[in-house]
């Protein structure tokens, strides 16, 4: 390819006839056409100084001006194109058990009975230390500097992969790890026959102090793992008593439901947006004698998608109702 630049041209040809759209001809610099006159009636190269591109009316030559050639990249390889396929469709090995957690949540901080402050705010939630430490909950210091309760959070296989940090002096939560295959889980929960699900860990800490052992979800979605582990099991959904607490048990409930398990609601006590707020504001002996009284008989049965088809919230709450005057009701 010949190597022409606008400035060879210009030099070979110092007037060429200039047109619209960047459109100009001069005299053919070509060996074809060297021969030839350089005037008017001899311009017949022409060239786009926008694109670059030329083209010789007499000697037939093209090319493109060498201010406007691009870098190309060489092609890849048969070997390169067949490992770049095979990254594409490669599956990437599954996750050994056995291998060591990708957060120890365990060893964060200090256990939480060896801070005064941690066993205080937990006793203003109504949790006795003893639980606390049973459930393995540690004292730290948030990234910010507040002090804060360390809920560690365990996968399928039971290790300590994440945590869910609250602080004790504000409203600031934080959690670290892969919080969506993991849960807090009270003494007992992962082996127990009846288990109940909340949002929040201090929400699972407060049914557990009742005797209900307990999972939360550190939010309203469940990790995808536990519907592999309640087959003929009770599991009691024990979410917030809001929209996203009455949204989370229909949905939580119905894929629990479709592996087997024999799900059913379990909402606070009236003017109790939660269960630690039932605990805090009602009392231990309230909160167990609630329990107590309220049999799975007389709570909303998740028994299939057939039933949540049909589902009515005001028939549920006026059974509810009914329940909590006395009344004996199976829905």
């Amino acid at each position: 390819m010949t190597e022409l630049t606008l400035a060879d041209l210009d030099t070979y040809d110092p007037r060429p006839q200039i047109h619209g759209g960047g459109e100009r001809r001069y005299s053919c610099p070509l060996p074809g056409c060297r021969d030839k006159p350089r005037d008017r009636a001899h311009q017949c190269f022409c060239v786009n100084t926008n694109t670059g591109l030329y083209h010789c009316q007499r000697c037939r030559e093209s090319g493109r001006l060498r201010e406007f050639w691009t870098k190309t990249q060489p092609a890849p390889s048969t070997a390169a194109r067949r490992a770049h396929l095979r990254r594409q469709f490669d599956m990437k090995p599954e996750r050994d058990p056995d291998t060591p957690p990708i957060l120890h949540a365990d060893r964060i901080g200090v256990p939480v009975a060896d801070s005064e402050t941690a066993v205080a705010y937990l006793k203003r939630r109504g949790i006795p230390e003893h639980l606390a430490t049973e459930a393995g909950l540690r004292f730290t210091h948030m990234r910010e500097g507040q002090p804060a309760v360390l809920f560690p959070m365990r996968n399928e296989n039971g290790s300590y992969i994440a945590a869910h940090a609250r602080s004790i002096v504000d409203d600031r939560k934080k959690t670290r790890g892969p919080k969506k295959v993991c849960v807090f889980a009270t003494p007992a929960a992962f082996n127990a026959h009846v288990l109940a699900v909340t949002e929040a860990p201090i929400d699972a800490l407060s049914l557990a102090l009742a005797g209900l052992p307990t999972i939360a979800l550190i939010g309203t979605i469940a990790p995808p793992w536990l519907r592999r582990h309640v087959f003929s099991r009770r599991v009691l959904i024990a979410t917030d008593a809001d929209d996203a607490g009455e949204a989370a048990a229909l949905t939580i409930g119905k894929e629990l439901t479709a592996f087997g398990a024999q799900v059913h609601r379990l909402r606070p006590p009236d003017e109790c947006k939660d269960w630690n707020d039932a605990l805090v504001t009602l009392g231990y002996l309230a909160v167990r004698s609630f329990l107590e009284s309220h049999d799975v008989e007389f709570i909303h049965p998740m028994a299939g998608h057939d039933i949540w088809d049909e589902y009515d919230p005001d028939d549920y709450q006026l059974s509810i109702d009914r329940v909590r005057r006395g009344e004996s009701v199976r829905l």
